[in-house]
């Protein structure tokens, strides 16, 4: 007897956006997609998962990458001691 096939997990960063944008309003989505094209891919998936909302870990690092530009070296010298995330950021 065949073992049963697991259901396949998309790992497409749009289809994964899509499918949490169904938690926002229609203007909320449009501007979250528009904003989503200029994310490097390589942050786009951290990004998804901080809009989940269920991680407050993620969402802070997402908002330091985006402060920073998307760029990992220019978090881990930020020195914007007056952010009020400044205290729970990554690298430090």
């Amino acid at each position: 007897m065949d073992k049963p096939r697991k259901p396949r997990v998309t790992t497409d960063p749009n289809i994964l956006l899509e499918k949490v944008l169904d938690n926002f309003t229609l203007f909320q989505s449009d501007m979250i997609r528009m904003y989503f094209k200029t994310i490097p891919p390589s942050k786009q998936r951290r990004y998804i998962k901080a809009l989940k909302g269920k991680s407050l870990a993620t969402a802070v690092v997402v908002h330091c990458y985006e402060c920073m530009g998307w760029k990992a070296e220019e978090v881990e010298g930020c020195t914007s001691c007056a952010c009020p995330l400044f205290l729970y950021r990554p690298y430090k």
